[in-house]
């Protein structure tokens, strides 16, 4: 385990190189926090006493990162429960436990260690600092690594310095001179630490328990981008979660809020925690808790969450980088997906919308957005809202877990400042074939009237560019959709978006316009040359022959009405 003194981070393998020496990866996990289960007191369903079941999580953590074998390893905060000035007893059998658990990590591997709230208080002071720098090491400190510049932060200062103003304004000045070196030396890439998000979702949203509040946030936003740092890793949310700003530079910067190695917290159902600070109930398990394995390259970074059961029974997949380089099909134990956020500063932002993909327990929010697609929309879907209607609550809660995680079928979302859902886009993968699961079916895309467009038109291909993301993060290649007859407004929107008409299977598609769209990278914006694929090939459907028959009747008129008119011409 590295210690930092002196605002700088010990020696290892690969620190202190400042010199691009090629691809590596690092594992970033968060919320350790040995002890907090049992403050739940029941964890799925179960009592719990002790923090035995949270070092079961760390040595399965230690076991995939010495067989990922990164250039380092690092904990975003809250590495124990116990508050630094609390049972002082309690606290070192925990740090105690974390430093056994962690010990086995190979040593050619360095760990790195981010203080959190619960490491140095929730109003952090002289004391409660020195409690945890004594068994640390330093709160603040930077590093290089391979020709990275990662500064790492004590948060808890940004979130509440009103016991601490002095070291508050240290940092603020040391931040500030390290994010200036860093463009000075002209790193790859520079990076950020911390614990507690800038944000969860949207850099204009409220303040909460979980983000720091304005005007902080948008001061450090604007000073992270203006430095060129891309990234700020974190935790503390206990799901994943973030999203992207975008100044008017044009410069972005990540956060990216990574679930925990412990025990995650559910949401509550219709109950949105960035607005009033509340919890769920506490889960863990290996099939919900996890970490995220980071790759640079020289150019973008790109990352990807896992429970430790995926690591399992697999070996992870390099993941996908987006156009800004971020990888917004980064899945949560209990929720959250990294947010595209519209480029507006959080200040001057009264309309903006938040496009991500849907979590885990959100079934109220896609029951709704459903309906209200439905409800606008009945001739677009073969669903009725009638029978919407009837589904009972496990068939929402079904479906839309189902569409948070896993590889097979993927819903993004678009909400508003507000948190209401505007806006829709689902697709699942290997349908309709059945055995070829580098094929999905694009099932909609809807968009509330009001965000229509020219602004809904970016919110309809955000949402599109989302699920196209995610399709090309699996090993998807072809993307197929079906638009009904008189849907004009979504065969243009397609088309424009590169999918061209094919020939489709005989069934309900002869009734509809068939039309895919070749994904040639992961990036939306190379997705390929449009195709036609061999699994339409049972029918013959030209692109004109499911024209909608209104265009047909019109054109009948048309000539009836030139036929008469020159009929009465020649009367005259």
């Amino acid at each position: 385990m590295q210690r930092a003194e002196g605002r700088v981070l010990g020696s290892g393998s690969d620190f202190g190189e400042r010199k691009w020496t090629g691809d590596f990866t690092f594992v970033q996990m968060a919320d350790t926090q040995l002890g907090l289960a049992e403050n739940f007191g029941m964890v799925n369903g179960m009592d719990v006493s002790g923090w035995s079941i949270e070092k079961e999580m760390m040595e399965l953590a230690v076991g995939h990162i010495n067989r990922l074998k990164p250039a380092f390893a690092i904990v975003c905060g809250d590495l124990v429960n116990e508050f630094p000035l609390d049972d002082a007893q309690k606290r070192e059998a925990q740090i105690s436990d974390f430093r056994s658990v962690f010990s086995k990590i190979d040593p050619s591997i360095p760990l790195v260690c981010v203080c959190g709230n619960h490491d140095v208080g929730n109003v952090p002071n002289r004391k409660s600092i020195e409690k945890y720098t004594g068994s640390f090491g330093d709160d603040y400190f930077a590093f290089w690594c391979r020709g990275v510049k990662c500064i790492v932060v004590n948060s808890q200062l940004w979130k509440n310095s009103t016991a601490a103003p002095d070291l508050a304004a240290a940092q603020a000045r040391w931040f500030s001179q390290e994010l200036a070196s860093a463009a000075k030396e002209k790193a790859h890439h520079t990076i950020v630490f911390g614990h507690v998000p800038l944000f969860l979702e949207a850099a204009d949203e409220a303040d909460s328990y979980f983000n720091i509040a304005q005007p902080l946030r948008s001061q450090l936003l604007d000073e992270m981008v203006g430095a060129g740092c891309t990234h700020y890793f974190c935790g503390h949310y206990h799901r994943n979660g973030g999203g992207v700003f975008e100044a008017f530079s044009g410069r972005r910067v990540e956060v990216v809020i990574t679930a925990a190695v412990g025990t995650n917290i559910m949401d509550r159902p219709g109950n949105k925690l960035v607005k009033d600070g509340g919890f769920g109930d506490g889960v863990i398990g290996p099939n919900l808790s996890g970490l995220r394995v980071v790759k640079i390259h020289k150019n973008h970074i790109k990352h990807k969450w896992h429970t430790f059961s995926d690591l399992q029974h697999k070996t992870p997949p390099s993941p996908s980088p987006t156009r800004n380089g971020c990888d917004r099909t980064s899945r949560t134990a209990s929720g959250g997906e990294a947010a595209f956020i519209e480029g507006r500063r959080p200040r001057v932002s009264s309309t903006a919308t938040t496009v991500r993909r849907l979590n885990s327990g959100e079934w109220a929010l896609l029951k709704r957005i459903r309906l209200d697609a439905l409800k606008d929309s009945p001739e677009a879907f073969e669903t009725s809202l009638e029978d919407a209607k009837k589904r009972g609550k496990e068939t929402w809660v079904r479906q839309a877990d189902d569409s948070a995680t896993g590889d097979v079928r993927c819903t993004f979302v678009a909400v508003d400042e507000r948190g209401t859902p505007v806006g829709i886009a689902a697709l699942y993968r290997d349908y309709p074939d059945g055995n070829n699961p580098s094929t999905a079916e694009l099932l909609q895309v809807w968009v509330a009237p009001r965000y229509r467009g020219s602004g809904g038109g970016r919110v309809a291909k955000r949402l599109l560019d989302g699920v196209l993301d995610w399709a090309g993060s699996v090993g998807v290649t072809t993307v197929q959709l079906g638009v009904k007859p008189g849907n004009r407004r979504a065969l243009s929107f397609y088309i424009r978006n590169g999918f061209v008409a094919v020939q489709g299977k005989c069934g309900d598609c002869c009734s509809e316009q068939r039309m895919a769209l070749g994904l040639s990278g992961h990036d939306v914006s190379d997705r390929g040359t449009p195709v036609k694929d061999k699994a339409f090939s049972d029918c013959d459907t030209s692109p004109y022959s499911n024209w909608p028959s209104d265009v047909v009747i019109a054109a009948v008129l048309a000539a009836a009405a030139l036929f008469l008119f020159r009929a009465l011409t020649k009367v005259k």
